[in-house]
């Protein structure tokens, strides 16, 4: 019980530096202050989450997209939760054609949508980051990540959707960490795992092992 807790306030803390509150209790959104409610507004169709326009990582994530937009680009949006996602859908779909990668979807919906992007008829993917497996979006060279997994392995794979054969350009990945929250956390666990990982499958030859001994 104690390490769910503490897993649950971790999420809570990684939602809050993404400018996302969900699975807000009936109870706790009567008792939220007018100070929040008056910087929040809830998601459609997604009932007891809220999203805060204003936090720093959601303000950079809109401008980082419409920057991308307006060069010319495709950029595609990674996220952890799929809140925000819902919300940058609604945000954006009077002023580009966007799709959505998320677990609700079906087989042939999920290639469909990919399909769409990858011909140009969308200009933006959304996609929950746990879905980023298995196919291909060498069409775009702009990842933004809102937030990332705690598997070094997921997000790997998110970043490998566009480094694929057939890229024919630079991919640039963009994941802001916003200081003094659990993010910063993360990071550093994060780092920690891909530095063991890359030593548990680096070559040694038998002289070094002797030698470590």
């Amino acid at each position: 019980s104690v390490r769910t807790g503490t897993m649950n306030a971790m999420m809570r803390c990684e939602q809050i530096a993404q400018g996302f509150l969900g699975g807000v209790p009936d109870w706790l959104m009567e008792k939220v202050g007018q100070e929040v409610v008056s910087k929040a507004e809830k998601i459609p169709a997604r009932p007891n989450e809220l999203i805060f326009p204003t936090s720093a990582k959601l303000v950079w994530l809109v401008e980082a997209i419409e920057t991308v937009l307006q060069q010319g680009g495709q950029p595609v949006v990674f996220s952890r939760f799929n809140g925000p996602l819902f919300w940058l859908q609604t945000q954006f779909a009077t002023k580009t054609q966007v799709g959505f990668l998320h677990g609700g979807l079906s087989p042939s919906a999920k290639h469909g949508t990919i399909e769409d992007f990858q011909e140009k008829k969308t200009k933006l993917l959304l996609c929950q980051i746990k879905m980023a497996e298995g196919f291909n979006l060498v069409c775009s060279q702009d990842e933004l990540f809102l937030g990332r997994d705690w598997s070094p392995a997921v997000n790997a794979q998110a970043e490998d959707r566009c480094h694929r054969i057939g890229q024919a350009g630079t991919v640039n990945v963009q994941i802001p960490i916003v200081r003094k929250t659990v993010e910063v956390f993360l990071d550093s666990k994060l780092r920690r795992k891909e530095d063991d990982a890359a030593n548990a499958l680096a070559t040694t030859t038998v002289g070094e092992l002797l030698e470590n001994l």
